[in-house]
């Protein structure tokens, strides 16, 4: 009867699991001054390798891919590589032996040099993977790559037995009883009971392989051990290789022996293990025996069911990492998409940045202009000095201000990207600057004349609406015609001035102004019931900063009332001559 060879690896698994702890134990540190946003994932680790120390492989491999996608948040690429060797035992657990190798060899390049633990657990996982698919060699060769790095007598020893097991299924006898013999040499006194029958017994194998004759005296002591120790398991192992060494020399030796084996065979929990023993019972006994056909019977019947819940296994894990994969390539197109949206937006941002600044450029231009303009008209007389202010103040406030105003509007609006709107902008900022290189050619008529109350008249008028109720008191007594033109050109542009203030900054809902006839001149009282203003914020404010000069070169005078707590208040003089 030809059978498919299972080969027993859990002995080296069970070794090797050993030899991990110990090693991850060092390579995976407690950091006490963890970010928040590495919390998470070391947090989903600690789960995970508590279920996974408890059998509980499923759910620890979720836990290990969902830290892993915490962790690449900050690319901890330590921790992941840590979960993903976790995760490449659990692959090999289950006899996936080709996903072990395909996690393991993706991490490689993330294990430094000089992290040993790491090294040792790969190159471990890697031998039993080989082991797993057969390949001896290469399993050979990672085990002694593991042992290469390792300063650690404990897996020294497991290693170096797992070597010459390895060796003995390579039929490299010679080589495993060199490699057993030194351990046994070097370590003998200090080795406990278990491991020391492992050896012994591999050893003995080795020997019997070289020498048929050789080899009983180490089977027999390992045996010896184990039965002292009680371990049923590993008893298992003892008969067989005993049945196996009998079966040419000691026919009735070596049936007991098999007998003994199949006794215990329930003993063992792994099917893998069951069939590894069965296969051996099969092979070294007669066909006629009735241990041979029960071997058989219950081969095939556990053969079947190891098949179907191996690939149910594979299949399971296989959708949890499909479902993880295709989740996180879901999140890397939303963080893609989230990328480009946020750099457009910077863009933009940046674009109407640099527009702002350029207008503000412009603005500030129109400033030192309209300063310029002024100092050198101050020494004038004081009607070229009015006109020109007039000039300066209708463009810069009334026209180049709200222009500026609806282009930065424009701007937060529209997407400059477009090349039309970006026309349309450049052609309002070349109107600007027509504007504001012109801002001397045209002039403002006031009425100064007869009909001046009835100009002041409709200047109130024009801001007064549903929000806002102006009154005015004791206007229709005054006499205008005692004042010159150029006061009643500084009347109309403080008031005007004082209007525009209120409608843009004070909010005010009532505003007052009386106007009262003094014995040498005319007093007007303002008040409003608005938010207020402070008086050094008020002198820089463009327009009303320069209603102090411009009473003064009429020789009157304004007083705001700085005590006041709601609205503003203030107070003008003008003298009915000043020169």
């Amino acid at each position: 009867m030809k059978l498919k060879r299972y080969f027993s690896s859990s002995n080296l698994l069970l070794y090797a699991i050993l030899c991990i702890a110990l090693c991850l134990s060092c390579s995976k540190k407690d950091n006490p001054n963890l970010e928040e946003s590495n919390l998470l994932g070391r947090q989903y680790t600690a789960q995970a390798d508590s279920l996974f120390d408890l059998g509980a492989l499923e759910k620890a491999f979720e836990l290990y891919l969902l830290s892993n996608q915490e962790l690449r948040e900050i690319n901890d690429h330590e921790m992941i590589t840590y979960n993903n060797l976790k995760i490449a035992t659990i692959y090999l657990t289950i006899g996936d032996a080709n996903s072990a190798q395909e996690t393991i060899a993706k991490e490689l390049y993330y294990i430094k040099e000089d992290d040993t633990s790491l090294q040792i657990y790969s190159n471990l996982v890697l031998s039993l993977s080989y082991t797993e698919l057969l390949d001896f060699e290469n399993a050979i060769e990672y085990a002694k790559k593991s042992l290469a790095i390792s300063n650690d007598k404990e897996h020294q020893i497991i290693t170096k037995n797992n070597i010459g097991y390895l060796l003995i299924e390579n039929k490299q006898y010679k080589e495993a009883e060199e490699i057993l013999s030194q351990v046994l040499q070097e370590y003998k006194d200090s080795i406990n009971p278990t491991d020391l029958a492992k050896i012994y017994n591999n050893l003995g194998k080795a020997k019997y392989r070289i020498n048929k004759a050789s080899g009983r005296d180490e089977l027999s002591y390992a045996l010896k051990l184990r039965e002292k120790e009680n371990d049923k398991y590993e008893l298992v192992s003892s008969y067989i290789a005993l049945s196996e060494y009998y079966s040419d020399k000691d026919a009735n030796n070596a049936l007991n022996y098999a007998k003994m084996a199949y006794e215990h065979i329930e003993d063992i929990s792994s099917k893998k293990e069951k069939l590894t023993i069965l296969e051996i019972l099969i092979n070294n006994s007669a066909i006629n025996h009735p241990i041979y056909k029960k071997s058989v019977t219950d081969y095939i019947a556990l053969s079947n069911q190891f098949h179907v819940e191996t690939q149910l296994s594979k299949n399971q894990f296989a959708k949890i990492r499909y479902d993880y994969d295709k989740h996180a390539k879901e999140n890397s197109k939303l963080k893609y998409n989230l990328q480009v949206k946020n750099t457009t937006i910077t863009k933009q941002h940046n674009t109407v940045l640099v527009l702002v600044c350029v207008l503000l450029l412009i603005l500030l231009v129109v400033t030192i202009v309209y300063s310029k303009i002024k100092k050198k008209h101050i020494v004038e007389k004081g009607k070229q000095v009015y006109k020109t202010e007039s000039r300066i103040a209708k463009k810069v406030h009334d026209e180049l201000a709200n222009d500026i105003f609806n282009t930065l509007i424009y701007t937060q609006n529209f997407n400059l990207q477009d090349p039309e709107k970006k026309e349309h902008l450049i052609k309002d900022l070349d109107a600007i600057y027509k504007k504001s290189r012109n801002i001397a050619t045209q002039l403002n008529s006031i009425d100064t004349e007869v009909n001046f109350t009835q100009t002041l008249t409709n200047l109130f008028n024009e801001y007064t609406s549903e929000k806002t109720k102006i009154i005015i008191t004791g206007i229709d007594n005054i006499d205008f015609s005692m004042l010159v033109k150029i006061q009643k050109i500084t009347i109309y542009r403080i008031l005007q001035e004082l209007l525009v203030n209120m409608t843009k900054h004070s909010m005010a809902t009532l505003v007052v102004f009386k106007f009262t006839k003094e014995a040498n001149g005319i007093s007007i009282y303002y008040k409003d019931n608005g938010i207020g203003l402070i008086y050094e914020d008020i002198k820089k404010k463009n327009g009303i900063s320069n209603m102090e000069s411009r009473i003064e070169n009429i020789k009157g005078y304004i007083i705001f009332d700085r005590e006041n707590e709601i609205g503003t208040k203030l107070s003008i003089y003008i003298p009915y001559r000043y020169v």
